[in-house]
């Protein structure tokens, strides 16, 4: 993981060694060609460690924030809890305490649920349009 680290610090250590080198003056030597096209190359090298840098990022935040993996809704955690019970795993006061304590984290999804329309049911129906006056109704007198 340091690899692209060390090659991008080792790039713009080079770069701003020959940014140095081209700022001296050169004592009425102009900058070649061939000069210009070995600062293109590295200006060339830098982009692409920058785009690597850039992607590596964008891959991390990607996968930073995944979902993750399924979590068991309150319900089906009663119901797991309930089978330990049955099965003897748990004592009746350590059901009943788990019970209420998810009971209310049962109320809690439902409020949540109900606040969001369920889209599997289709779509709305559209508005009705405002009923029509009849055409013997007295209208409002109009600007000016």
């Amino acid at each position: 993981m340091a690899l692209p680290w060390l090659a991008t610090e080792l790039a713009l250590r080079h770069f701003a060694g020959l940014l140095a080198q081209t700022t001296e003056p050169r004592r009425g030597r102009s900058i070649s060609s061939d000069d210009w096209l070995g600062l293109w190359w590295h200006y060339v090298v830098l982009l692409g460690v920058a785009l690597v840098a850039v992607l590596a990022v964008y891959g991390f935040m990607r996968w930073w924030r995944r979902k993750g993996p399924d979590r068991l809704s309150a319900s089906e955690q009663l119901s797991q809890f309930r089978k330990l019970y049955e099965q003897g795993q748990l004592s009746q006061e350590e059901f009943e305490r788990l019970r209420a304590l998810l009971g209310e984290r049962m109320k809690r999804e439902m409020e949540g649920q109900s606040s969001v329309p369920d889209q599997r049911v289709g779509p709305a129906s559209p508005p009705q349009p405002a009923p029509s006056p009849p055409p013997d109704a007295p209208r409002p007198p109009g600007p000016g």
